[in-house]
């Protein structure tokens, strides 16, 4: 092997930690070699030289490395440091993601609470309003019933004693509880109709008002009326299916003067109570 071409091997060698620490030992024996022969010769001064500009540069070598590895550990250090504050961070981020779901969750269940107390609140003001319709619709009722109590009062005393087989003598309540009961309801147009024979109308439009009166109350106890008053006008034609003529009526004709209205069945058709008329030709 050629001198430079050594000289070449042995540089690209020397990168390899190994060789380095061989080469070291060599080099050491070498000298130690060198100065037990004493050798003078040229060759070897100049390979001596040679060799001692390598171990220098080898010792420099080395101080760079021992740089590069203190730099190196540095480096794994700052490396460890920031792991550290990456995994705090991803920590920090996870904590933050999960914060923002609990957020999420809290903010739909706030809002679908909102809601349900909007829902609540429109079913109240509803259920308010219906129950503020039947207050109103009750104390109209109340009123209407004080009214009809009031004209049932009015009466003169010879028709509420006769009545007082209808309704009693109990006061108020039972007036009401009485008189919404459809056999007193009917007993009461029979009452109306026999005074209307016998000509002693002097409580008539009182007592038809009273009878009206039960008589709507007891078709509101139903979802469908059961029963209608007939509707019976002055000109239609007399007929004996649907209409009584009063005794001194025509005994056919048209209808002159309808005296009271009678009532039918509305689940049957039925006519319960025909029609009081006057008949005139």
């Amino acid at each position: 092997m050629k001198k430079y071409e050594f000289i070449e091997y042995l540089l690209l060698s020397l990168e390899n930690e190994l060789v380095q620490k061989k080469l070291i030992d060599i080099i050491s024996d070498a000298e130690i070699k060198i100065n037990v022969e004493k050798d003078d010769s040229s060759s070897n001064g100049e390979l001596i030289e040679e060799i001692r500009n390598l171990k220098e540069l080898l010792n420099v070598k080395n101080l760079e490395i021992d740089k590069l590895n203190i730099v190196l550990e540095e480096s794994k250090k700052s490396i460890e440091i920031l792991e550290g504050e990456k995994y705090g961070l991803e920590k920090k981020n996870n904590d933050i993601s999960n914060k923002n779901k609990e957020l999420k969750i809290i903010i739909d269940e706030k809002e679908e609470l909102l809601n349900i107390k909007n829902r609540e609140t429109d079913k109240l003001n509803y259920e308010n309003k219906i129950l503020n319709e039947k207050i109103d619709l009750l104390n109209g009722k109340y009123n209407k019933f004080e009214e009809i109590y009031g004209v049932y009062n009015l009466l003169v005393e010879k028709t509420r004693e006769e009545l007082k087989g209808i309704y009693g003598d109990d006061g108020v309540e039972n007036f009401l509880f009485r008189g919404i009961q459809y056999q007193n309801i009917e007993m009461l147009w029979e009452y109306m109709r026999n005074k209307i024979i016998e000509n002693d109308i002097e409580d008539i439009n009182k007592v038809n008002n009273i009878f009206t009166y039960f008589f709507d109350r007891y078709n509101e106890l139903y979802n469908e009326k059961i029963y209608s008053r007939m509707e019976t006008s002055i000109g239609d034609e007399f007929d004996n299916d649907l209409h009584v003529r009063l005794w001194d009526s025509s005994v056919s004709g048209k209808i002159s003067n309808v005296i009271l209205e009678g009532y039918i069945n509305n689940n049957t058709g039925r006519i319960e109570k025909k029609s009081l008329v006057e008949v005139r030709k």
